[in-house]
């Protein structure tokens, strides 16, 4: 049965009076809160008062994300992203705090990830034009014939007992 929602009063993003570090900080606190630091671990197939409890936690952050606005919940979100972009000292734990509930969620991916991606992007280099049917057909005939691959005794074993090649 659909029931209409009480009508909560929309942020007021534009005429707000604290700075939005201050309103992210006291989100990013109830956030963290109330999500775990790691997420259940459920059962194959749960109990009514395991989903129950989980539906709660999701409904109180959506709740929060509704009453202090998008501005406030992307400002939460870069900062776990990145902590050490927070101007304060309790920014930046309550934002490490963040990200390390949103890393075992994968709502972001870990910090040494992204490193990692970053370093391993490398220029794009200029490979080899591809052989053409008449440099394959002569490396064929140029090649030394090799002899036929062997297998080790095992794998007959494994052949026999249905087991993998």
């Amino acid at each position: 049965r659909l029931r209409k929602a009480t009508e909560e009063a929309a942020p007021d993003e534009d005429d707000a009076t604290e700075p939005l570090d201050v309103r992210a900080s006291r989100y990013i606190r109830e956030v963290v809160d109330s999500m775990p630091l790691l997420p259940a671990q459920l059962p194959e197939s749960p109990s009514d008062q395991q989903i129950n409890q989980e539906v709660l936690i999701m409904e109180k952050i959506s709740k929060l994300r509704r009453r202090y606005g998008v501005k406030v919940h992307q400002r939460a979100l870069e900062l776990a992203k990145n902590p050490e972009s927070a101007k304060t000292t309790e920014l930046r734990d309550l934002a490490a705090a963040l990200q390390m509930r949103f890393v075992a969620r994968r709502i972001i991916t870990p910090p040494e990830e992204v490193a990692e991606a970053k370093k391993e992007e490398k220029p794009v280099e200029k490979s080899a034009p591809a052989p053409t049917s008449q440099d394959a057909t002569k490396q064929a005939v140029d090649a030394p014939a090799r002899p036929a691959k062997t297998r080790p005794w095992w794998g007959c074993l494994a052949s026999i007992c249905g087991g993998v090649q």
